[in-house]
């Protein structure tokens, strides 16, 4: 990131300031979790408890929104028809986080194979999760879950159980009905298989036509504003706004990072967490800037963080 705001004489204090801020919001962040769980000031647990607890509450708060028409901390307008939102103020966001509330329920039932209150309460907020995601409107984070979702029941089939599909297609019988009944839902869906990009082809071309102007080390940071397509706020692709601003090589070193992290999750058999990073990587596909989104660079931590605390586990382990 450095390399390529200095190589483009970046004057803008926008472009530093988001390198800043990934340093000291995410970097730091994530360096701070990792030495308190390695002396045993946190645990794994509270942590989900609490990011659980978090996205319950935003859940919710979508529900709200959808029957009253805002949403009850800011005011946020959102229906039915036009899309939730919640707290967030934007719908993709939203879907993003209730999609993440989706794998965690998802995973926590899939794991859990007898029939008790607790189940139920999970298959309760499994329902309620991807009733807000579906009515986020967002169709890359759509596109993320169902792909995610078949990979993951693919890995793990040898424990699929009957209660399962019971699940299955109890969620799949209240979509359909939803669909048939949400002519606002059903025509997301067709614009879906019509592949309809909502203009981001042309975001998408020109980030192109950019890349290939300086393709070893990219434009700089927040470089999209001064050369890209005006009214488009971002590159709405993280590996094509990895090229713009950093370049071929930034894009090596984030391949890097990706591989040594998917390496680690093989070697621990962490399953879940591969299910969730596949999840975060598609989305960053459609939307969601893998450099300035505050809400998408914030799970991103977080999950790294349980994927390289299970380091220190094993370490403890061997002690």
């Amino acid at each position: 990131m450095t390399i390529s705001n200095i190589i483009n004489d970046i004057s803008y204090i926008s472009a530093w300031r988001m390198e800043l801020m990934f340093i000291l919001r995410y970097a730091l962040i994530f360096i701070i979790l990792i030495y308190l769980y390695s002396k045993n000031f946190i645990n794994k647990q509270t942590i989900t408890i609490f990011l659980f607890v978090a996205l319950l509450i935003q859940c919710f708060d979508g529900i709200y929104q959808s029957i009253v028409g805002y949403d009850f901390f800011k005011d946020n307008l959102g229906s039915l028809n036009n899309g939730l939102t919640g707290a967030v103020s934007n719908r993709n966001t939203y879907g993003f986080l209730m999609g993440i509330g989706v794998c965690l329920t998802f995973i926590y039932l899939f794991k859990r194979s007898k029939v008790d209150l607790v189940s139920f309460f999970i298959l309760i907020f499994l329902l309620m999760f991807s009733f807000t995601t579906l009515f986020s409107y967002s169709r890359g984070v759509w596109i993320a879950l169902i792909l995610s979702l078949l990979i993951y029941i693919v890995s793990q089939f040898k424990y699929l159980r009957a209660i399962h599909i019971v699940y299955f297609l109890l969620i799949a019988s209240i979509i359909s009905l939803l669909l048939a009944n949400t002519d606002s839902l059903s025509s997301r869906i067709n614009d879906l298989i019509a592949l309809k990009t909502s203009n981001r082809d042309i975001i998408w071309l020109k980030a192109i036509s950019l890349i290939k102007e300086q393709p070893i080390f990219g434009w700089g940071l927040d470089s999209w504003k001064i050369y890209g397509t005006v009214n488009y706020a971002g590159v709405h692709n993280s590996i094509l706004e990895i090229l713009l601003f950093t370049g071929i090589l930034g894009l090596i070193s984030f391949f890097s990072i990706l591989y040594i992290t998917l390496k680690k999750i093989y070697i621990y058999k962490q399953w879940e967490l591969l299910f969730i990073i596949i999840f975060l990587i598609i989305t960053s596909l459609f939307g969601h800037s893998i450099f300035k989104s505050k809400i998408y660079l914030s799970v991103v931590t977080i999950l790294m963080f349980y994927v390289y605390s299970i380091k220190i586990e094993m370490k403890e382990q061997e002690s």
